[in-house]
């Protein structure tokens, strides 16, 4: 379960996420608040939850689906976006990603003004970045990293299982925390 939004510290509308379902629970109207239990689930709920999250920018609906599918089993939440506005649309929205898997080559935004965004945002700028495209010019390559991408792989040079496995290796440090390898 992850708090999305709260009008004020005590009081008010609670709007949380649990997997992909969007609840809101008013707070001063619920019966429980007086003695104090609410809170107490609340705060376990919250605690129990570490799970990192990863925000999947891809245009593909068959590649967008396989790639949820597999980060799901591995134990991640997925965020996503088909579009690179809907992408920053999601950043700003919450919750924050832990991870971003970036493809280049989206309608309405393409990757490249959508990692410059990210990167030149104070709230974003230190979210790791791994693109995933099917550009593999050296050009393109270099251009993803001069942008703040921490990884770039192209599609055609990695499986859907290498990749997972990749993703998974970010996350292998205590905490839970991405190691962050240079490019």
């Amino acid at each position: 379960m992850r708090i999305l939004n709260k009008k004020s510290p005590q009081w008010g509308d609670f709007l949380f996420r649990i997997s992909q379902q969007q609840i809101t629970i008013n707070l001063s109207t619920a019966p429980l608040v007086q003695n104090g239990l609410i809170f107490g689930i609340m705060k376990n709920m919250a605690e129990n939850e570490q799970k990192p999250s990863i925000l999947i920018v891809e245009d593909d609906k068959f590649l967008l689906k396989l790639l949820e599918t597999k980060l799901q089993k591995e134990g991640f939440d997925v965020l996503l976006a088909e579009n690179g506005i809907q992408a920053l649309e999601v950043l700003k929205a919450g919750p924050r990603p832990t991870l971003i898997l970036l493809d280049l080559i989206l309608p309405k935004k393409n990757g490249f003004e959508v990692l410059a965004e990210i990167k030149a945002s104070p709230e974003t700028h230190d979210i790791p970045v791994l693109i995933i495209s099917n550009l593999g010019q050296d050009t393109d390559i270099s251009r993803g990293k001069e942008l703040g991408a921490v990884e770039y792989f192209v599609k055609s040079d990695i499986s859907i299982n290498d990749l997972v496995k990749h993703i998974k290796e970010y996350f292998s440090r205590p905490g839970g925390s991405p190691r962050i390898t240079p490019v």
